[in-house]
C-alpha cells in the first residue's frame, strides 16, 4: 500500500477469512429472503451439492457456482432460486440451492442425474414443506455451520433476479413499527450506543431487532394511511413483550438489592437498560433486559468468587 502524498509504502495483508458477525448478518438476511419466497408448497426443493476435494481457490468456487446455475437454468428453464454457501469443515464448501419453477410445476430429476449434472461430488434433494421450511431456513442458528471458515471474496448467498424482494418500511415512527410486529416472535435483538468522545454524552442510539411471524396468525389489518409501508401487520405483541421485560427487570432489581451492590442499572425503555459501575462511572453499552440480566449475574458471581478467594488466602 502506497501513500500517494508522502510516497511511504507499507505491506498490507488482505484478510483471508470473513468476520463471524458479517457471516451471521448475511445468513439472517438470507433467512428473511428464503421465508419470503419459499412457503413449503408443492414442488419446492433444496439441491445440496458437496465437493469430493478441498476447494481453496475462491475463483474456482465462483466458477463452479456459476456453472451449476447455468446448467439448472438450461434444464428447468424459468426457475426461482436462492443459493446459500455453507461451511462445516475448512475448504469444504457445501451449496444449498433452494429452487422452484416460476409456474409452480414439478421439478423432475433424480439424485443420480443431479450428481452427474454437478460433476464435482455428491448431491442430494430435500423436499421443502410447511413443517421444515422454518428450520431449514435458519442457517444463522444452525450449530453445525462453522461461521469462522467463510473466505473473503465470495458471496454467502445469492438469488435469481425474479425473487419476491422484501420491500423496506420507510417513514414510520417507533410506535408504528411496534404495531407491525405485534404477535410476532423476537428472534434477534441488539442495541448500539454512540457517544461523544469528549463529553461522553450519547449522540445516537440504534436498536436492531428481527421478528418471526407464525404462520397460524391469520387476522391482518393495514397500517394507517400516510405511511409508505404497503404490507400487513398483526395484533397484541407489545403487551406480551412488556410483561417479559418487566419480569426480567424484576430479577435484575432483586440482584441489585444485595448488600453493597457496586453497580446500577437504568431502564431506558421497555426493553433497554444501561449498566453503570458506581466507583468509576463507566457505563456498558445499552442492552436489552435479558442480556442485562445475564451480564449482571456474571459480574456479581465474578465479584463473589474473587472475594471468596481473597478470604481463603
Amino acid at each position: 500500500m502506497k501513500n500517494i502524498i508522502t510516497g511511504e509504502e507499507k505491506e498490507y495483508k488482505k484478510k483471508a477469512i470473513r468476520e463471524i458477525s458479517s457471516v451471521c448478518r448475511e445468513l439472517r438476511v438470507a433467512y428473511r429472503t428464503l421465508k419470503n419466497n419459499f412457503k413449503g408448497k408443492e414442488y419446492e426443493y433444496i439441491f445440496v451439492f458437496e465437493f469430493i476435494v478441498e476447494v481453496m481457490e475462491i475463483n474456482e468456487l465462483n466458477k463452479e457456482l456459476k456453472s451449476i446455475i447455468e446448467k439448472l437454468k438450461r434444464i428447468f428453464k424459468e426457475i426461482i432460486f436462492i443459493r446459500v454457501l455453507l461451511y462445516e469443515e475448512k475448504d469444504q464448501p457445501i451449496i444449498h440451492f433452494w429452487i422452484k419453477k416460476v409456474d409452480g410445476t414439478k421439478i423432475d430429476i433424480t439424485v443420480a442425474e443431479l450428481e452427474k449434472l454437478w460433476g464435482n461430488g455428491t448431491a442430494k434433494i430435500i423436499k421443502v414443506t410447511k413443517h421444515n421450511v422454518e428450520r431449514l431456513a435458519r442457517y444463522y442458528s444452525n450449530e453445525y455451520i462453522n461461521k469462522e471458515l467463510y473466505p473473503t471474496g465470495i458471496k454467502v448467498w445469492s438469488t435469481s433476479t425474479n425473487i419476491d424482494k422484501i420491500e423496506p418500511i420507510e417513514d414510520i415512527d417507533h410506535e408504528q413499527a411496534d404495531d407491525i410486529v405485534k404477535d410476532c416472535n423476537l428472534t434477534y435483538g441488539k442495541s448500539i450506543s454512540f457517544e461523544d468522545s469528549t463529553t461522553g454524552e450519547e449522540i445516537q442510539h440504534i436498536t436492531y431487532e428481527s421478528f418471526y411471524r407464525p404462520d397460524n396468525i391469520k387476522k391482518l389489518i393495514k397500517l394507517p394511511a400516510g405511511t409508505k409501508y404497503k404490507g400487513n401487520f398483526v395484533r397484541a405483541y407489545k403487551q406480551r413483550q412488556k410483561e417479559k421485560a418487566d419480569k426480567t427487570f424484576a430479577e435484575i432489581e432483586k440482584l441489585l438489592a444485595e448488600k453493597e451492590c457496586w453497580l446500577t442499572v437504568e431502564r431506558l425503555d421497555i426493553d433497554l437498560c444501561k449498566i453503570t459501575i458506581k466507583r468509576t462511572g463507566k457505563a456498558f453499552n445499552t442492552l436489552d433486559t435479558r442480556q442485562t440480566l445475564k451480564l449482571i449475574r456474571y459480574l456479581v458471581n465474578k465479584r463473589k468468587n474473587n472475594n471468596k478467594n481473597r478470604r481463603n488466602l
